[in-house]
């Protein structure tokens, strides 16, 4: 019991911290996609 009880913790855990490096990676590559249009655009017009 005293296992179960562990893993299932850890997996919470694990969980959060999964998704929180998720939300931040998918955060980042939004920025750098806008990022990298805009300098397209700007170059694009000159």
């Amino acid at each position: 019991m005293s296992v179960a009880l562990y893993t299932t913790m850890v997996g919470a855990i694990l969980n959060i911290w999964l998704m929180i490096n998720y939300r931040l990676l998918l955060g980042g590559t939004v920025n750098l996609i806008t990022s990298v249009v805009e300098l397209g655009e700007r170059y694009a017009r000159d």
